[in-house]
């Protein structure tokens, strides 16, 4: 079953940027990322999967109870997709805010579902 580019980036945000269980985390990118996906941010280009994980890892120590929250519904056209978000503490939870921004494509294989690359 495909999955909206919509679906993917709201998952990517909740599952992965907030997955403070290893083993969850991993699992989520390893669904919803393509293995050589990049990942672009202030602090460089992140290449696959294992330094999305490890950039992801990182902003929990430097951001401890930080969370990430969709502060509005996401759109996309033609592959490419935005999600606005927001990120803070418990007592201000729009302390940053953003939006996410991804070109996702169907996955290789039988089941087509759509993957941040």
């Amino acid at each position: 079953m495909e999955q909206s580019v919509e679906k993917v980036i709201e998952r990517n945000l909740l599952e992965v940027f907030n997955a403070r269980d290893a083993d969850s985390r991993r699992a989520a990118i390893d669904e919803l990322w393509d293995k050589d996906g990049v990942f672009i941010d202030p602090g460089g280009v992140h290449e696959g999967v294992e330094k999305i994980n490890a950039i992801v890892q990182l902003l929990f120590t430097q951001f401890e109870d930080y969370v990430f929250s969709v502060r509005g519904p996401g759109q996309s056209m033609h592959g490419v997709g935005r999600l606005p978000w927001s990120y803070g503490p418990p007592d201000d939870p729009q302390r940053m805010t953003g939006t996410d921004v991804a070109r996702c494509a169907p996955r290789r294989g039988d089941d087509h579902r759509s993957r941040v690359r």
